[in-house]
């Protein structure tokens, strides 16, 4: 049996709800001209938050980092307090200075925490929004019925390698164990596909993006249906840095790991076409 709540965690909760919904009804007319929601889904350290910081880059967009939108949908707020969070999520991230884990994200002169005219709102949160979609696949359609508006997805991979090897850097964890994490979320991202239009999914490599960062992203944009000012895209593409395409099995990965990754790859066309040199 569950233990009730303190009386103060009550009240807390309460207020905190009161206070959402008054901030969701300031922002409630900015929401009128809104065509679409974006959601990234996939994996951490593949390229998401360069991407999305360029989409919250534009005049009219906005794409917080990492609130967590599809958790927001889960715990039952409203569209309109998720849209606000949303809001005040970017315009955080603006004045904090754009940094995240050791990267700057700013595209200097450009729309970053503001927007001219709010077309097209999102959320940054592709590894999470996968976990929330494979633990929790009803959220799919929960989201669809909270949100109110087609949802648009995005989906950027990297060598299966190159990004197994950043995750395990970054959280501290075993490569096997990063490996198994990659790979569920592979698989989240599989099934989603098979749930949704594919006319609703962007999906690129982050190392085609990286190569031509100025045609991906008009062509991003135009999937969003928005066009993309030349201002705009020139101030984008010039803080986008060169990908290194990963080559051979890393030097420090314990034996046969390089080719398991590589077979377990090979099970999902979106990770197939990245090459494995022999381990």
């Amino acid at each position: 049996m569950a233990m009730p709540l303190p009386r103060d965690a009550i009240e807390q909760w309460l207020a905190t709800l009161e206070r959402l919904q008054g901030r969701a009804g300031r922002h409630r007319h900015q929401f009128r001209e809104l065509e679409a929601f974006c959601l990234f889904a996939g994996y951490p350290k593949s390229g998401h938050s360069l991407i999305g910081a360029l989409l919250d880059a534009h005049p009219d967009m906005v794409v917080a980092h990492e609130l967590d939108a599809l958790r927001c949908v889960r715990a039952g707020l409203s569209r309109e307090m998720i849209f606000s969070l949303l809001l005040e999520t970017a315009a955080a991230f603006h004045a904090a200075g754009h940094a995240w884990n050791g990267y700057d994200y700013s595209v200097p002169g450009q729309w970053q925490g503001r927007f001219r005219q709010l077309k097209v709102i999102g959320d940054k949160k592709g590894g999470g929004t996968s976990q929330h979609l494979l633990q929790h696949p009803e959220l799919l359609d929960q989201a669809v019925e909270t949100l109110g508006l087609p949802l648009r997805w995005v989906h950027v991979t990297r060598h299966p390698a190159a990004n197994i090897a950043a995750i395990a850097r970054q959280f501290g964890t075993p490569l096997p164990q990063a490996a198994d994490f990659y790979f569920a979320l592979a698989e989240s991202v599989a099934r989603l596909k098979l749930r949704i239009e594919p006319a609703s999914l962007f999906e690129i490599r982050y190392e085609t993006f990286a190569a031509e960062p100025r045609r991906h992203l008009a062509t991003l944009c135009e999937f969003l249906g928005q066009t993309a000012p030349p201002d705009y895209l020139d101030a984008c593409a010039a803080v986008v840095r060169p990908a290194a395409e990963r080559r051979g099995p890393p030097p420090d990965w314990p034996a046969g790991l390089y080719g398991q990754v590589a077979e377990r790859a090979a099970c999902y066309p979106f990770l197939a076409v990245y090459a494995f040199e022999s381990d």
